[in-house]
């Protein structure tokens, strides 16, 4: 592999894999030597490509934005704009919004044998489900989510009994016929998910649970996970 390519390469791992990328797993990844891998970081230093890390510790892509563009194959611009109009089909208002932006963002970039996959792809998504409706700012609980602020919530079981919580949202979840908070319950003590359109009100107030969101909520799939194989 020439070293251009090789270079290229190094990105798309450092995009895809998940962070801090390991020296040895970019090795493994091209079968090449730890020593190599080293030169190419340095080398993509040497573009001007924002790269955070070291040696033992793992690399970090923080921008890339200075080098040009790389093309999208076919089967990625299908699977882009599968992606966005699923997003479309079971997100928010504001979701629907961004991906109807970002779909014909990428169109205007692209050239026009891959604008018909944009257009005409066989790959499409539907819901012929029916969803209750939301009540609640889900705009407002991502941001929540995203700043690691705790919220304060009523939220009315399948009975009707409605009960108060404080929670640390983590994620949401869209599922085919209903949304899922998962959250860490500072009643329960313990993970839980709520359905979004039992939630009667929601309030961000200004406690933080600051650095622990995305920990959690790796904790959470690792549970399910576990439970799901039976371990």
């Amino acid at each position: 592999m020439k070293k251009a390519d090789r270079l290229l390469e190094v990105l798309q791992l450092l995009r895809r894999l998940p962070k801090p990328v390991k020296a040895q797993r970019i090795a493994e990844e091209l079968e090449v030597s730890l020593r190599t891998v080293y030169r190419d970081i340095e080398a993509l230093r040497g573009l001007r490509v924002s790269i955070e890390g070291e040696a033992g510790v793992g690399y970090i892509l923080l921008d890339d934005g200075l080098l040009p563009p790389l093309m999208f194959t076919a089967d990625e611009v299908e699977a882009i704009s599968l992606g966005l109009r699923r997003v479309m089909t079971l997100g928010d208002d504001t979701l629907t919004l961004a991906s109807e932006n970002a779909i014909s963002k990428i169109r205007a970039v692209l050239p026009q044998i891959l604008q018909v996959r944009v257009d005409h792809g066989v790959s499409h998504s539907h819901s012929f489900s029916y969803r209750e409706k939301i009540e609640i700012e889900i705009g407002e609980l991502r941001r929540a989510a995203h700043e690691e602020r705790k919220i304060d919530i009523v939220y009315r079981d399948a009975d009707g009994d409605e009960t108060r919580r404080r929670l640390w949202p983590l994620g949401i979840v869209y599922l085919e016929q209903k949304d899922l908070l998962i959250a860490w319950c500072e009643l329960r003590g313990d993970f839980r998910s709520f359905r979004l359109d039992r939630m009667v009100s929601l309030e961000v107030i200004s406690g933080s649970f600051r650095p622990n969101r995305v920990p959690y909520l790796n904790r959470y799939f690792e549970r399910q996970q576990q439970e799901l194989s039976g371990h």
